[in-house]
């Protein structure tokens, strides 16, 4: 979505007195939008967020809030 540069209110130009008595008026490029004239703003879908697979083999306790199953004692067996 495409929205007015807050800082040159959509010229892309900002205007700025120079010189020891402010008196001459110059005018560059508006660094925050680059001459645009407006800012491209993203919005976050979360809705459409790419997960990981889980590697096979791979313990997903703690996914479902279920606790981890198989051996509890550290052993191999």
């Amino acid at each position: 979505m495409k929205r007015t540069c807050d800082q040159c209110h959509g010229t892309g130009v900002r205007y700025y007195f120079k010189g020891e008595s402010r008196f001459l008026l110059s005018q560059e490029e508006c660094p925050a939008c680059c001459g645009f004239g407006y800012i491209e703003t993203t919005t976050e879908n979360t809705e459409n967020e790419v997960r990981a697979p889980a590697a096979p083999g791979a313990d997903s306790a703690g996914a479902t809030g279920d606790p981890p199953t198989g051996p509890t004692d550290g052993s191999s067996t």
